[in-house]
């Protein structure tokens, strides 16, 4: 195997996330840090101001929940752009070709069925529900709730504590993108 082989073979069998987890540490000490500062003088405030800044709060609040969701929805497109560049690189039926991988039910058939079993693959596609509920309205669908019940009713909007869920979703998402590289590998 030569040189650029073996880069070809690091860069697709991994799921590559430092900048998502470098962005998310400094996301969270400016989120703490504002809110912390909005608490403390929430504390000592009277009257109208008090009120200002509970309203300031809750935008806070707000921000750092926007910032939770982008981080999955950024999660779910690395791992849906690796899986692309997978197929197109070492499927059979893409090796190269400019196929069309625009929906989930087109490019998951290359998933491989080891992988399809697995708990992992059932976590990426509870990620990929729950990325598409964001990305329209931000409600729970009827998909999203047979999959995981604990995000919420159907047509309620999505909850849940999405900066715990990351860690596991891209150890899943890793797997599955693993997993895919090393059936195509040979």
């Amino acid at each position: 195997m030569d040189h650029m082989d073996e880069l070809l073979d690091e860069y697709l069998s991994t799921l590559n996330c430092t900048t998502i987890d470098s962005f998310r540490p400094v996301f969270y000490d400016a989120s703490d840090s504002q809110l912390d500062d909005i608490t403390a003088k929430h504390e000592n405030a009277t009257g109208p101001i008090k009120e200002s800044m509970h309203d300031d709060g809750v935008q806070a609040n707000m921000i750092r929940w926007l910032g939770e969701k982008l981080i999955l929805i950024s999660l779910y497109h690395s791992f849906e752009i690796k899986l692309k560049e997978i197929i197109k690189c070492k499927c059979p039926i893409g090796n190269g070709r400019d196929i069309k991988l625009h929906r989930w039910d087109e490019m998951k058939q290359y998933i491989p069925n080891d992988a399809k079993n697995s708990a992992e693959y059932q976590q990426v596609n509870e990620l990929r529900v729950l990325v598409n509920c964001f990305k329209h309205a931000g409600i729970v669908s009827t998909e999203l709730n047979w999959l995981q019940p604990s995000f919420g009713k159907v047509d309620a909007n999505v909850e849940g504590e999405f900066s715990v869920l990351y860690e596991s979703y891209k150890k899943c998402a890793s797997f599955v993108i693993k997993e895919t590289y090393e059936y195509y590998r040979t």
